[in-house]
């Protein structure tokens, strides 16, 4: 009961977008019992996708191959009434696979609109902010502790969200999150002001921390892009007091840093039209990225002799890996990524490239992307990715990508 509760939610909020008409009784004509004409209603409006997707890799700890596999089905409802409804599931397709409910629900959330320019939703949803398009430095709702983590389908976080635009020059939004084991609740808001005449679109937020040791804790965000003809330059800055993680693990003495300095985070890019001579132009993306909560030089080098010791005393306090690197914001504080996409090698046949390095840790990261579009809304894709430390005296490199090679076949098929 508890897997089939969002079903059952669904079809309920199903219910509430059936046409009026449908609830109601027939009307007629005035003097009949009626009450005159009426207009007919706009029909309920149901799409998404779905998807199916199988994964080999060969882990950093084992050169075993193993096989994942998962299918996804999205779904998104508007009612006559301007209520809309959109929840995503995902079903592993390996019976020797725990997941957790959470992780088979990403979204689930309802949205209304009661008024010209605003938006209200709640549930469980994905909740990003910012311009970057590789990094996403200010998203203090759902933060990817590790830089490297380039999931296309991230969970979504409870909460409620208002977003409010009266005009196409102003917008602002609005988020609440509640607590949970393992976050504090967020208080967030967010300013966008789009000034057309030029090019530019600026952003301004603060987030509010409600933990109960430090309810003073804030995070001020920023982020910008400037349109200058075809090329586009952003930018990110996020600034905010005590460190997400303190690189403390069961066993060890102490922490590297007290969690309560200034962290600074950014990010930076520029994307532009490469034309090719093909059948369109071509996307070329560059982007680096300062992670203030990564590792300066002497903390890695400290670092690694902890590690090493804790790992020869055979991680005492039962820790495991890579499980107990998810919490740290990224081992190293510069990484420079370029990405290549919408390489056109037929009309249907796209091919995208993407790397990024750790330029002070010498750790790489490539994927190369082959989509082929069978029919409009349905395509297959192919993604071989790999990962690679560069130097062998730096044994914690990789521990960020928990693969040495990983190989992807998706197909996947839209609807309405």
């Amino acid at each position: 009961m508890r897997e089939a509760g969002p079903l059952v939610c669904l079809a309920a909020l199903l219910l509430i977008g059936l046409p009026a008409a449908a609830r109601a009784g027939p009307t007629g004509a005035p003097g009949e019992g009626g009450t005159g004409p009426v207009s007919p209603p706009l029909p309920t409006e149901i799409w998404g996708e779905a998807y199916y997707q199988a994964a080999t890799t060969d882990s950093t700890a084992s050169p075993s191959l193993g096989v994942a596999q998962e299918a996804g089905l999205s779904i998104n409802v508007r009612s006559p009434v301007g209520l809309e409804v959109l929840a995503d599931f995902i079903v592993p397709l390996d019976l020797n696979r725990d997941i957790s409910p959470e992780t088979l629900v990403p979204q689930l959330f309802v949205r209304a609109s009661p008024a010209p320019g605003l938006s209200i939703s709640a549930g469980r949803q994905r909740l990003n902010w910012g311009t970057a398009k590789i990094f996403s430095p200010i998203d203090l709702l759902e933060t990817r502790a590790n830089p490297l983590d380039l999931r296309p389908y991230l969970p979504g976080i409870s909460g409620i969200k208002t977003d409010f635009f009266p005009d196409e020059s102003f917008g602002m939004s609005i988020v609440a999150l509640p607590a949970t084991d393992v976050r504090w609740s967020r208080g967030a808001a967010r300013v966008e002001l789009l000034l057309e005449d030029l090019d530019l679109d600026l952003g301004f937020g603060i987030v509010k921390y409600g933990d109960a040791e430090s309810s003073d804790r804030v995070g001020l965000l920023h982020d910008g892009a400037l349109s200058l003809g075809g090329v586009v330059l952003y930018e990110e800055i996020q600034l905010r007091w005590g460190r997400e993680s303190v690189y403390l693990f069961p066993g060890m003495s102490s922490p590297l840093d007290g969690g309560g300095q200034p962290v600074f985070r950014g990010a930076v890019g520029a994307m532009l039209p490469v034309d090719f001579g093909l059948t369109r132009p071509s996307t070329l993306l560059v982007e680096y990225f300062y992670n203030g909560d990564g590792l300066s030089a002497g903390e890695a080098r400290e670092f690694a002799t902890r590690y090493g010791a804790w790992q020869e005393a055979g991680y005492p306090g039962g820790a495991q890996l890579p499980v107990a690197f998810a919490s740290l914001g990224g081992l190293r504080r510069h990484y420079a990524a370029v990405s290549l996409a919408d390489v056109a090698l037929d009309r249907f046949l796209l091919l995208g490239i993407t790397g990024i390095a750790g330029i002070d840790s010498a750790l790489g990261w490539l994927a190369i992307d082959l989509e082929y579009e069978v029919i409009q809304g349905t395509a297959f894709a192919i993604r071989y990715e790999v990962g690679h430390a560069f130097q062998s005296d730096q044994p914690t490199d990789l521990l960020m990508i928990p693969f040495c090679n990983r190989f992807t076949l998706s197909v996947t098929t839209g609807y309405k």
